[in-house]
């Protein structure tokens, strides 16, 4: 078979170290790419899914406030579960990005120390930057948004 290059390291543990790097490398690099992905298609999920939520109303959702007995009790204005399959996607991929996020990190900072195992930067840049949107997104909840798809 011409043209295709022999994956085996070369002799040697400076070979075995090389080709363990290069093995790491592009393992991290498809985990961090699978990651930015995920974080991509959650939010656009998510955020689609208000946006749905707001056409289907006429406005913005709201979760429900106060408690039914009490006289300034609001319920919510539509529930997410009435969006079928839209909303049982976003909640799947909350419960992936909830486990895949935190192994994509242990691969960015196992890769830290040693420059030649790193991922590629724009990748990472992408990641920190998705990261970042989502947590925003959960944490400090605008709108109170992700609170009316969790209620």
């Amino acid at each position: 078979m011409s043209g295709i290059s022999d994956v085996r390291p070369a002799s040697g543990k400076a070979g075995l170290t090389q080709w363990t790097r290069t093995a790491f490398r592009t393992f991290s690099s498809g985990c961090v790419a699978i990651g930015t992905l995920g974080l991509a298609g959650w939010l656009l999920g998510f955020w689609s899914l208000v946006v749905r939520a707001r056409i289907a109303t006429g406005e913005w959702p709201q979760p429900r406030s106060g408690t039914p007995l009490d006289y300034d009790y609001r319920p919510t204005t539509i529930d997410p579960s009435a969006f079928g399959v839209h909303a049982t996607l976003v909640w799947s991929g909350l419960g992936i990005l909830l486990t895949a996020v935190p192994f994509v990190v242990i691969f960015l900072l196992a890769s830290v120390p040693i420059r030649s195992m790193r991922a590629d930067a724009r990748l990472v840049r992408a990641f920190i930057v998705l990261g970042v949107l989502a947590g925003v997104t959960v944490f400090l909840n605008p709108g109170s948004f992700f609170r009316w798809f969790l209620d």
